[in-house]
């Protein structure tokens, strides 16, 4: 890079979530890049489990508008659009900018284009359908997201190779990896000290089957279904507890549904944590049944924190280090059966270290900085 890089991120918000999770680890781990500026622009108005860690860090946090309806992707649109002008203006102009939010990245680089920004990155952090039958309206809406997308993005770039395919088809695009800080996780692997000190806190004994869910509770992550899971494996296994790390929309559904079932004692909902990797100690393994992903990225943790994973089968292969086994998301059963099984018969977890080092902070570093250097519109 020659002279000093300014990047805008533009994101939904900084939750505690895969994407938001992808951002913080990239900017943070370039945040002491001597040519590079990096600033964040979200479109969520209250703050967010990720904010007070960047703004200490000295990251700049913008907000445009929130988002939740045909009028608000507008006036998002707009206050992008002010935002990128008034710092052009001002004689601190935006080099790139970086868009992730998917469809509606097509919006955020049209604001970028008319702002004249030189750089406009779309990323897509999603594979396959939202929907398993999606209606006319919405495959229209791709339709005309994935033009505007390829009118006004200089450069594409993906989670994985299926969030490539899903959203730019055949146009190229760079494969970023979501890198974790890997030895953070693995720290906790095999630590028999931290397992019963975390158990004791969320008061599990030694010997309880216990099973990790780390994610949002809305759609994508198919909430509902995994009460569904839990309740099955329950009654193959009375003393079965699964630990539940992140809160969302459908919270109050949830609890519904485990009221439903009668198995509020084994279901300890924790809402959003700092402490992932000790709470991944305590547990045995980790259960993902999302609808779509991206890539998974809590995959790579939890297997660098020596645990074995069950993911759903729209969840991409690019995140098995060895110890994953994909389900349909179709049966309940089939999820109880695995489930039980690995408790009954032990699990089969190895984990193959090489690969992860594949998806370390710094090697996900080394990726954007390449193709921050790539000549504009190689990759795209």
């Amino acid at each position: 890079m020659v002279g000093e890089t300014r990047i805008l991120h533009v994101l939904p918000g900084l939750g505690a979530a895969g994407c938001e999770t992808f951002v913080r680890n990239l900017v943070l781990g370039l945040r002491d890049e001597p040519q590079l500026t990096q600033e964040i622009a979200v479109s969520t108005l209250p703050e967010q489990f990720y904010e007070p860690e960047l703004q200490a860090a000295g990251i700049v946090i913008h907000r445009t508008d929130e988002l939740g309806g045909v009028r608000s992707v507008f006036k998002h649109t707009r206050a992008l659009t002010r935002l990128l002008k008034e710092k052009k203006h001002a004689g601190a102009p935006f080099d790139v900018v970086h868009c992730h939010m998917d469809y509606l990245n097509a919006f955020n680089l049209f604001a970028a284009f008319r702002a004249g920004v030189p750089r406009r990155i779309c990323h897509s952090h999603i594979a396959g359908s939202q929907a398993q039958n999606p209606s006319i309206i919405t495959k229209f809406y791709r339709a005309v997201m994935r033009i505007g997308i390829r009118l006004f993005a200089t450069d594409c770039a993906a989670c994985s190779p299926e969030a490539a395919a899903s959203m730019f088809w055949k146009r190229r695009a760079a494969v970023i990896p979501n890198g974790i800080d890997v030895a953070r996780f693995a720290a906790v692997r095999g630590d028999a000290d931290q397992r019963r000190t975390m158990r004791r806190a969320l008061g599990l004994d030694d010997i309880q089957p216990v099973a990790l869910i780390v994610a949002g509770m809305r759609e994508q992550k198919n909430p509902l279904f995994a009460v569904d899971i839990v309740a099955e494996i329950w009654k193959r296994l009375p003393r079965f507890v699964l630990i539940w790390c992140g809160g969302g929309s459908e919270l109050p559904q949830i609890k519904a549904r485990i009221a439903q079932y009668g198995i509020e004692e084994h279901v300890l909902l924790l809402g959003s944590r700092r402490d992932i990797p000790a709470i991944m100690c305590a547990a045995d393994c980790l259960i993902l049944p999302s609808k779509w992903e991206g890539f998974g990225i809590v995959l790579v943790e939890a297997q660098s924190a020596g645990l074995p994973c069950f993911a759903s089968e729209h969840t991409p292969r690019s995140a098995n280090m060895g110890a994953c086994v994909y389900l349909p998301i179709d049966s309940v059963d089939c999820w109880a059966n695995a489930v039980t099984d690995g408790f009954l018969h032990g699990f089969n977890a190895r984990v193959d270290d090489k690969i992860l080092r594949n998806y370390d902070i710094k090697t996900m570093c080394d990726c954007y900085k390449t193709l921050l250097e790539t000549r504009k519109g190689d990759i795209a």
